[in-house]
């Protein structure tokens, strides 16, 4: 397990960066929220493959920020046969921004959150539909 993340399973990586920031930004605006800034930081090797880097996102406030790094992985680590790849999903600032950040590609998905970073209310997984009641519930306007 990947301390201090939360991660979704995946049954494949996404096509190219615009089909995450359309899952992103849908699901910031399910939420009501302004649409954060989508960018990839490229690590290495080929710079059109989202497993090649890192996506960052980054909202309005110096602390709403969080980096996804997307990879194949053993379907046993998924606890999935159909799944086979991970979205990690980790920040040092606001885990409700994160936190819609994995809803987006838990929902697309439809698979679980697994919340190792026991950040929000210390759950260990959450289905789209309780991070989705969570998150309303902390979000400071509602």
């Amino acid at each position: 397990m990947m301390a201090n993340s939360m991660f979704v399973p995946l049954e494949k990586i996404p096509l190219d960066l615009e089909e995450v920031k359309f899952l992103i930004n849908s699901a910031f605006s399910e939420f009501e929220m302004l649409l954060p800034n989508v960018w990839m930081h490229y690590s290495k090797g080929d710079l059109n493959l989202l497993q090649d880097g890192f996506v960052m996102v980054e909202g309005e406030r110096e602390s709403d920020n969080c980096w996804v790094s997307i990879n194949e992985c053993d379907s046993e680590l998924c606890g999935d046969d159909k799944f086979k790849v991970l979205a990690d999903i980790k920040t040092r600032g606001n885990w409700v921004f994160a936190g819609i950040v994995a809803y987006a590609f838990c929902k697309m998905a439809e698979s679980t959150v697994f919340n190792d970073s026991r950040e929000l209310d210390g759950q260990e997984s959450y289905s789209a539909e309780s991070l989705r009641n969570l998150i309303m519930s902390l979000i400071p306007w509602n």
